[in-house]
């Protein structure tokens, strides 16, 4: 079977993944494949289309004067050689490109077939690639890059080399493990097993063993990366030689005065107690030392470390740089103070954490003040536990207010109510004749009613006192709100005024999921309270539920409450001025806002002196499950 050359030029055109345009003479596209269309953002719209039109704007009259010179000379060759090339999508956007350029002929027409690879990628793992390479070249620590499957160094910049000893060749044999004489492979793989684990970066102290057999103490810090676009370990090695030399000087130094202290004389007791302070306070916080500029000639201690900063990154920096601005500006004056040769303290806010600065100079030989002493303590703790006090003090200061007030309320409240009962059983044991029954019905309601008021003020108590401890707990389960209200209202109806009655109108759903005893606790609050600040007028109650959402009204044309009374209306023990004379313990309906908030609603009150008030409670109903429905 012949080979049909045009059938498989057509398939490799559609078929390939670089963008393939043939272009005549004029400039225009005659012919492009698939993976033209998706590089330039074109459907199949590009035949016909100036070939200009993907070129940037920038470039458009450049391109041209170079197509007039390529067609009088066509020749296949690679475009744009030693030079970037970009081209432009449909949408505008701009990327830089690949093109290879071959003339040939279409239907007996000259045209010229342009290869297109969008290298993107390519450019961007460049980028990366020189940034990697620039970070190894410019930097002064030991930098490795190690497989994390073998640990194998699978790259290493130069001062690792010159430091180690070690030809390059050499290193791409060894591993982490080659160089730490502390570790084994056992012991390294759990030192980087968090790694694996998701987290970004860890860091420790160990030592190296160079070529020569020498050790020195290292700063560690390995984290995650990638290397020729495959996961790998980057591992940047500090020498902390001069650190850990700075240390076992300062030691030795330390030492050296402890012994010396004892024999100072008393000119020196004042240098004697600044180091002693320094031998007190390191490990609890951060010793500075500043020049007049603010710079650090000297720092250390576990703050320091705790805020993950090294001494080292710290020398020579100033101090202002650490601090946020609101707090910066005023520390510097105090701090520029002490050289003049006042001690300081100061207290200031940085990143949530409080620190106390205690300042000191420190003279020369000749009297002047070059350095301050700076001894840094964190007392966040110490300031969480004032907070703490002073909430416990401001909540029993409450408890004995709540305590006084109750003594004196309820002394007041239980007096008139057992004054009448008393006063009452006195009389009807004078009411022995038949003819005296309505005189000992009389004095009976009169101690029943007492009774009901005496056990209204303990419930009012008890039920605070359950709220305040959190005994009380919301439990709901589902129920018939008619019904349920209907109940309530039978249950009022004995201790409403003669000719009070309650009318009592729902629109809505009728199924309702809440805590039923507090819902019950709420309305009957309510609909006392209606009843007792009001005549013979009828107390309206109306309830509406829908989509889960509960809205109940109590409305009653009683006295009602001024502006100013309604502001404090839900406070505990609060009296209106115009019902001072009307028994209760003002906490009613400060213990019906308490179940409100505690089933998620809210409760409002409008009300006109003289005309009567109307309470609005919200409540949204809790989610059922199916084990708490009822049948």
């Amino acid at each position: 079977m012949p080979v049909d050359n045009k059938q498989i030029f057509e398939t490799l055109f559609h078929s390939a993944s670089e963008g393939i345009l043939l272009v005549n003479q004029k400039g225009k596209i005659v012919k492009s494949n698939p993976a033209a269309h998706r590089m330039f953002g074109y459907q199949d719209q590009l035949q016909g289309v100036s070939v200009d039109a993907l070129i940037p704007e920038s470039a458009r009259e450049t391109h041209a004067k170079h197509r007039e010179l390529y067609h009088k000379d066509p020749q296949p060759r690679a475009m744009g050689q030693n030079l970037e090339l970009f081209a432009q999508r449909q949408d505008g956007t701009v990327f830089p490109v690949e093109v290879s350029l071959s003339p040939t002929e279409v239907d007996d027409e000259p045209v010229v077939i342009a290869f297109i690879i969008d290298i993107t990628e390519r450019k961007k793992r460049e980028q990366v690639e020189l940034s990697m390479g620039r970070l190894f070249d410019q930097s002064l620590s030991e930098i490795y890059i190690f497989d994390p499957d073998n640990l194998h160094f699978i790259r290493v910049n130069q001062v690792a080399i010159t430091n180690l000893g070690y030809t390059r060749k050499e290193l791409y044999q060894m591993s982490p493990v080659d160089l730490n004489p502390e570790f084994d492979h056992e012991t390294f793989a759990d030192k980087i097993k968090p790694l694996y684990q998701g987290t970004a970066n860890i860091h420790f102290e160990t030592t190296h063993q160079r070529k020569d057999g020498s050790i020195y103490p290292v700063e560690v810090h390995i984290q995650t990366t990638k290397f020729d676009l495959k996961p790998a370990m980057m591992a940047i090695v500090l020498d902390i030689t001069q650190r850990k030399d700075a240390e076992r000087r300062l030691l030795e130094y330390s030492q050296q005065l402890e012994a010396r202290v004892e024999e100072r004389t008393e000119e020196l007791r004042e240098s004697q107690k600044l180091y002693s302070a320094i031998a007190r306070n390191f490990p609890d916080g951060m010793i500075s030392v500043f020049d007049e500029d603010l710079r650090y000639v000297f720092v250390e201690g576990k703050e320091l470390y705790s805020l993950g900063i090294t001494s080292d990154m710290l020398m020579g920096t100033k101090y202002m740089d650490r601090l946020a601005p609101e707090v910066a500006q005023q520390t510097e004056n105090k701090l520029l103070e002490v050289f003049k040769g006042t001690a300081s303290s100061i207290e200031i806010k940085f990143k949530d954490n409080y620190y106390v600065l205690d300042a000191v100079p420190i003279p020369d030989e000749k009297g002047t003040i070059p350095h301050i002493l700076v001894i840094e303590k964190n007392i966040t703790k110490r300031k969480k536990d004032e907070e703490k006090v002073r909430g416990a003090l401001e909540h029993e200061r409450e408890l004995n207010e709540l305590k006084s007030r109750f003594v004196s309320t309820a002394s007041h409240e239980f007096r008139t109510p057992l004054s009448t009962i008393l006063s009452s059983v006195s009389l009807l044991s004078r009411y022995t004749a038949e003819a005296d029954q309505a005189k000992r019905e009389k004095h009976i309601q009169r101690i029943k009613s007492s009774v009901h008021n005496l056990t209204g003020i303990l419930n009012d108590f008890l039920s605070l006192d359950k709220l305040e401890t959190g005994v009380i707990q919301g439990n709901p389960v589902q129920f018939d709100l008619q019904e349920f209200i209907a109940d309530v209202c039978d249950q009022m109806t004995p201790t409403l005024k003669k000719e009070q009655a309650i009318q009592y109108q729902h629109t809505g759903e009728t199924s309702i999921f809440l805590d039923k005893q507090i819902l019950n606790n709420i309305l009957f609050n309510l609909l006392s309270n209606a009843s007792k600040y009001s005549g013979g007028d009828p107390i309206e109650l109306t309830t509406d539920l829908t989509n889960g959402s509960l809205v109940l009204k109590v409305r009653d044309h009683g006295l009602g409450m001024s502006e100013e009374d309604q502001k404090h209306l839900f406070q505990r023990f609060f009296r209106s001025k115009h019902a001072i004379n009307i028994p209760g313990t003002g906490l009613g309906l400060n213990i019906v806002k308490k179940y409100i908030e505690l089933l998620g609603g809210n409760i409002k009150v409008k009300s006109t002196l003289g005309e009567g008030s109307t309470f609005t409670v919200t409540l949204v109903q809790s989610e059922a499950n199916e084990e708490d429905t009822i049948n």
